[in-house]
């Protein structure tokens, strides 16, 4: 399976200004520590190596300004302990061992998140009953699921990309793919990459994005 390069292992923004704090040590102390003085809107925990069990996730919980949590190629199995924080717009899970079953500990974020990336982790969607986990979270303008479909044929994928945007109405991105020539006059609207379209996200303002309804009418 393919790994990201290493990369910060603290990071988080701060409101305004937005200066950054990075750390190669990562302690949960030191996070909840910094939150006291200014609150975090950023955490990207990327290969960071942790059991996330109920204790970690209580802590994580106290970020109470979170939007963007980031947990990309950490080792995760389980779901069952995912922090649950009101503020999340935006959840990354890339390159983790997560599969169907867990995706029911998300619950939570189905009426929250408006960016939700599972990149090549162990989905199953030969299951027809995985789609029907995505289309709970209506809210979503952005989906990453590349990575999981090995058992399945370029003709299987375009159908189920069809499907997926069919079934989710505010969905803008799936995959570097974006919903309707529309968006070309207001917004750039394809990527050559996954990084690309990460690089993108970073630099959007989550609680500024619009629904497809708004991207129509700003192109007409």
């Amino acid at each position: 399976m393919h790994k990201q390069k290493a990369q910060i292992l603290f990071k988080c923004h701060h409101q305004h200004d937005k200066p950054e704090y990075e750390d190669s040590t990562f302690t949960i102390t030191k996070i909840i520590e910094t939150n006291k003085s200014t609150p975090i809107f950023e955490l990207i925990l990327d290969n960071c190596k942790f059991i996330m069990d109920n204790n970690f996730c209580l802590q994580i919980s106290q970020l109470t300004s979170l939007i963007y949590l980031g947990l990309n190629n950490c080792n995760i199995v389980q779901l069952q302990h995912i922090p649950k924080i009101e503020s999340l717009k935006r959840l990354t899970l890339d390159y983790n061992f997560i599969q169907n079953s867990e995706l029911i500990h998300l619950k939570f974020y189905q009426d929250k998140l408006l960016s939700l990336s599972i990149m090549s982790n162990r989905l199953n969607f030969s299951d027809q009953t995985l789609l029907q986990e995505f289309y709970l979270f209506h809210k979503l303008i952005q989906l990453s699921i590349a990575g999981n479909q090995k058992d399945i044929t370029e003709h299987e994928s375009v159908m189920m990309r069809d499907e997926i945007f069919k079934n989710m109405k505010n969905l803008v991105f799936l995959d570097t793919i974006a919903r309707g020539e529309y968006l070309s006059t207001c917004i750039e609207n394809q990527f050559n990459d996954q990084k690309q379209e990460q690089d993108y996200l970073s630099r959007l303002d989550v609680l500024d994005w619009k629904t497809e309804q708004e991207y129509k009418d700003a192109d007409q």
